[in-house]
């Protein structure tokens, strides 16, 4: 399975990538448009930008919540 990760952070990505990696899971990025981030929390936020991602690709996306 391919997922896309809406990042810009290259260690988020290999980090991921790492994690995932033995569970056949492949984690990419794309050259994606700027998303608004109009949510009030960072978790909204996130999820605008992996559904950005998702929209974007037609990949399922990873979003990364902290904490």
């Amino acid at each position: 399975m391919k997922y896309v990760m809406a990042t810009h952070n290259p260690n988020k990505l290999l980090e991921l990538q790492r994690i995932l990696e033995p569970l056949h899971i492949e984690v990419t990025t794309a050259d994606l448009q700027d998303v608004e981030e109009t949510g009030e929390t960072f978790a909204e936020n996130a999820f605008l930008k992996a559904k950005a991602a998702c929209d974007q690709t037609g990949l399922p996306a990873w979003r990364m919540i902290p904490g």
